[in-house]
């Protein structure tokens, strides 16, 4: 039992530790509200979405995805995007929160911590079960959050419309480099194999100062992210917002992955599928993760409460550290692990 409450700290410890170093270096004013701004917009539009467009490309097909866990997992996510939203109007009365509170509920951190997570699980058999089902995992959450955070945003001038919302999903960089990943797969699938059984072209073996530069601009996503987080988070903010950082953190890490893995075994009686050792491991950072680290500079670049966001970014992690350890034991118990 030890040994996984070891690994759930070694999971989420460095990014609180990243958190921590952008935190201090702001105190010491190594960071200026400059740099942090600039490097807000910089994450989310260049580094996150290289990291997106590379996940999605280095699947290998499209023949080998399980579909029906896929489009279980997407109903799924849907339900709890409606959980969060009645949440929002539950938890707060700040309009410009409420897209923030919604989005917690049903966006996990499958993106950047869900890979070495699922990893140290089950292994490679596990990560292969992951990829597919990130493609519309990270989909949701991106398109739920335009959403939201388009209902929700502090520009209260502009009429709402299907419209409006539908041209932020479009016009999302992340969205985009999803989508920019599905075609390129899709599109070398169609490809003539050459002698070694690979495609004629792709990125990694025509391109690959290309291909290496994207995975590059792509690992600077993450350590970026958080330290920039750290620069932006503030303990004096807590006092005005701790209904909504602790109702909302206790939705995301406990109640919504009890309501999905719930749906899940109801999914396995029903005989829809069967829970693997490898499902269940994929599955874990999909429902039971962190607020995702990109939910932050999201919710600045749309005009919503990205102090709130932060906040919910850095509590979510602190507080997965004890929900990943009793869900990673209790799975062992139970025999799905």
């Amino acid at each position: 039992m030890l040994r996984w409450f070891l690994f759930a700290f070694n999971c989420v410890c460095p990014i609180l530790l990243l958190v921590l170093l952008g935190y201090v270096l702001r105190r010491k004013n190594i960071l200026t509200d400059e740099f942090l701004t600039t490097g807000n917009h910089f994450v989310f539009h260049y580094c996150i979405s290289a990291m997106l467009f590379k996940n999605v490309y280095d699947l290998e097909s499209l023949g080998d995805i399980p579909w029906t866990e896929i489009l279980f997992v997407t109903c799924i996510l849907i339900f709890l995007s409606f959980i969060g939203l009645a949440a929002g109007f539950l938890c707060t009365d700040v309009h410009e929160r409420r897209g923030v509170i919604a989005q917690t509920w049903v966006r996990s951190n499958s993106a950047i911590i869900g890979i070495p997570l699922a990893e140290a699980i089950g292994g490679e058999s596990a990560l292969s079960m992951l990829a597919p089902l990130q493609i519309p995992a990270i989909s949701i959450y991106n398109g739920v959050s335009v959403i939201f955070l388009t209902l929700f945003s502090r520009d209260t001038k502009k009429k709402v419309s299907f419209w409006r919302i539908l041209t932020g999903i479009l016009k999302n960089p992340l969205i985009r480099a999803l989508l920019l990943g599905m075609v390129c797969l899709a599109v070398r699938g169609t490809l003539p194999k050459g002698a070694d059984g690979r495609p004629v072209f792709s990125l990694r073996s025509t391109l690959p100062a290309l291909y290496t530069a994207i995975g590059y601009l792509g690992r600077i996503a993450t350590p970026l992210a958080l330290v920039i987080l750290g620069g932006r988070f503030s303990f004096g903010a807590v006092k005005g917002m701790r209904k909504e950082i602790v109702t909302t953190t206790l939705g995301r890490l406990v109640i919504a992955p009890a309501i999905a893995f719930t749906l899940v075994r109801l999914g396995e009686s029903a005989g829809l599928f069967t829970i693997t050792p490898d499902l269940c491991a994929a599955l874990i950072p999909i429902f039971a993760s962190p607020l995702s680290v990109s939910a932050a500079p999201m919710a600045a670049e749309m005009n919503a409460d990205d102090v709130l966001a932060g906040q919910l970014v850095v509590w979510t992690c602190i507080g997965s550290m004890f929900t990943l350890f009793f869900i990673i034991v209790l799975f062992q118990a139970i025999g799905w692990l």
